[in-house]
């Protein structure tokens, strides 16, 4: 497969991994240890760099002192991202994103691992203030002999800023509503906060006062009506 073809990351990761492939951890943890070690190091031989734009929807203490992180992306879907316990201010960081749900960029390195599976190890964390590109970049040295292209670029949009919502920006929420995706999907596809989204319901009558009391206490408890 040529790099300039890769659909996605999780596409390639399974392009390079054993025959009928999965990235779920159960089916990666499953696998002979000689296997998986094997997967793992074609997908480290070429040391993809991602830097991904998302929100994190939830964190977890690692019992080795790191931090694992779920972020949700428009062009992967959610993934798991593990901060090093030695990235202490990137740690700080993402907590405090959690809290308020706003949009980041993540930089990480893809990585087979024997208890979670594929996951993400975090160089970087930013808040997203300024447009951006999911982006994969390879080590040129280290490229197969068929590859013509040393990145593949999913573009993907920051959030808008509320002022530019419109009428047509209202159909796109109801349209998003009818596939019962979830709040927060919404919020992401729509580059909004998922409180933004639940305010617009109210506005537009399509929730009352008791359910968006409701759903405003679901998002508090998640930590997502900031």
């Amino acid at each position: 497969m040529k790099i300039s073809n890769w659909p996605s990351l999780i596409k390639w990761i399974i392009s390079v991994g054993p025959k009928s492939a999965s990235t779920s951890q159960q089916y990666i943890t499953s696998l002979q240890s000689r296997d998986r070690d094997a997967w793992r190091k074609r997908v480290s031989k070429f040391s993809p760099k991602c830097t991904f734009a998302g929100v994190i929807s939830d964190a977890m203490h690692e019992k080795r002192g790191g931090l694992v992180i779920g972020i949700e992306t428009k062009c992967e879907g959610k993934i798991n991202l593990l901060i090093p316990k030695n990235k202490c201010n990137e740690m700080d960081l993402a907590k405090s994103i959690l809290s308020n749900a706003s949009i980041v960029s993540i930089t990480f390195t893809p990585y087979i691992h024997f208890e979670y599976g594929l996951i993400g190890l975090v160089e970087s964390i930013s808040s997203l203030c300024h447009n951006t590109e999911n982006q994969i970049s390879i080590k040129p040295k280290q490229l197969p002999k068929n590859a013509t292209s040393t990145n593949t670029t999913i573009t993907q949009s920051v959030p808008r800023s509320t002022n530019s919502w419109n009428s047509s920006s209202d159909e796109q929420l109801m349209n998003y509503l009818s596939q019962d995706i979830g709040l927060r999907q919404i919020a992401l596809q729509m580059n909004v906060t998922p409180k933004f989204i639940t305010n617009r319901m109210l506005q537009l009558s399509i929730i009352d006062i008791d359910q968006f009391a409701e759903i405003k206490r679901q998002l508090l408890d998640l930590g997502c009506f900031q």
